[in-house]
């Protein structure tokens, strides 16, 4: 569970500035290439969204840090160089604790379900729209249950009021440019992108700029086609109904105040705006993605720690098949850093007193112990708990496993003498 809590909190924070960025940098980007054709707008906006649900994405795909190598001159007979290799330290982040993380874990899955559950009941609507339909032309058919027409995949549908009015004929060329455009399927895509930022203003914003975009690009084909002040004419007339969207591409779904002002006063088209265009389309997306997702600034999940200084529980642990089979006194002292833990203990048994001092690197890798003579030793740290396994000196071989349960330190291994369980507690 820290492990999800633990990606659902990177991504949420890096959404807040990440996602912010590259939609501000979109968005404004496609106004300042008003003169572009809505079309290549459209593609910028409809790319940056990608991008800004991508980026946080990728900063839950775990980096390897390359390892550093570091020449030094070794003073020997031969005079050689050696390159030496260390391995980087692990960042300190921020922490946040095991219960914030949960909370917020659980209100995000539960919006995401939310807003799932939403676009499946547009969804069901939809297709139901389409069932209780009837066929009128070549991939037009006629509904009582829209006011203003529609496209649903490759299938247009109008009001049964439009079939013999001479508004049909600008209804039918916009709502063909979305079927060429096959905007049915990019916007059921887009939704679906857009999902993991539901509760991010941006996602709002740039749906809205690449709906108008749509319509706007549609417009300009279909005016194309017959006078643009005839053809916006005949936008007002039909906007005045109300179109039930869902899923579905109404002609009405949008701002028809600015398309309809665009239409009459048209904007002269700019070659060199269009060229800019496509070099945005292609460069700014991809460019905020890369500069955006290699940056990681999330908290990580604090978990239970090790440090403290511990006492041993002598009716509670269980040594009977080691050797000594038990302590008059163990103490010990543990710190945690984000590296490894660093280990100091005191042993009385049988009135013979015993001092160790070691360190152990939680990366997973066999390497020299710290302070323990001729023993290597590999430690992990998951999930709250420090796996350790340890060879030497000479036979010895020892795996153990310790965590923190109810405020106490547990510790269960196993030795070439047999199994050992030790329970501490927290000294005063």
């Amino acid at each position: 569970m820290d492990r999800v809590a633990e990606g659902v909190v990177t991504f949420i924070v890096n959404a807040a500035w990440q996602s912010s960025l590259i939609a501000l940098i979109g968005i404004g980007a496609a106004r300042l290439l008003r003169r572009a054709p809505a079309r290549l707008r459209f593609l910028l906006v409809a790319l940056t969204l990608i991008a800004a649900v991508a980026a946080p994405l990728m900063t839950l795909v775990p980096r390897h840090e390359a390892r550093t190598t570091r020449v030094v001159s070794i003073s020997n007979e031969s005079g050689d160089t050696v390159a030496v290799q260390h391995a980087p330290a692990a960042s300190i982040r921020p922490s946040l604790n095991r219960r914030s993380a949960g909370i917020i874990t659980t209100l995000y899955f539960a919006g995401l379900l939310l807003a799932a559950a939403r676009l499946l009941v547009a969804a069901w609507r939809t297709r139901r729209l389409l069932a209780h339909s009837q066929p009128f032309a070549d991939g037009i058919r006629t509904s009582d249950d829209v006011a203003s027409p529609v496209t649903i995949g490759a299938t247009i549908l109008i009001p049964r009021s439009l079939a013999g009015s001479d508004l049909l004929d600008a209804a039918i060329a916009h709502e063909r440019a979305h079927v060429r455009r096959r905007d049915f399927t990019v916007n059921a895509f887009l939704q679906l992108a857009a999902l993991p930022l539901w509760f991010h203003p941006a996602a709002i914003f740039l749906r809205r700029d690449i709906a108008e975009l749509r319509e706007l690009a549609c417009d300009e084909e279909a005016a194309a086609k017959s006078s643009p002040r005839a053809y916006a004419a005949a936008l007002v007339r039909i906007a005045s109904m109300t179109a039930r969207r869902d899923f579905a591409l109404g002609m009405s779904s949008t701002s028809i105040e600015r398309r309809v002002s665009l239409l009459r006063q048209p904007r002269p088209r700019s070659r060199v705006a269009s060229v800019i265009a496509i070099v945005a389309i292609v460069v700014v997306p991809v460019a905020l993605f890369a500069a955006c997702s290699r940056t990681s600034i999330a908290p990580a999940i604090a978990g239970p720690r090790l440090d403290g200084n511990w006492t041993l529980v002598a009716a509670q642990s269980d040594f009977r098949m080691m050797v000594p089979h038990a302590y008059d006194a163990y103490t010990q002292s543990i710190v945690q850093d984000a590296r490894g833990v660093r280990v100091r203990q005191h042993r009385v048994a049988g009135g013979r007193a015993e001092d160790h001092a070691w360190r152990v690197v939680t990366d997973g890798k066999w390497r020299a112990v710290e302070g323990m003579a001729q023993t290597n030793g590999r430690a992990t740290w998951s999930n709250g708990r420090l796996t350790l396994c340890m060879k030497g000196p000479g036979p010895h071989s020892e795996t153990a496993v310790a965590w923190i349960s109810g405020g106490r330190l547990m510790c269960d291994g196993d030795t070439e003498r047999g199994h050992f369980h030790a329970v501490f507690q927290q000294e005063d």
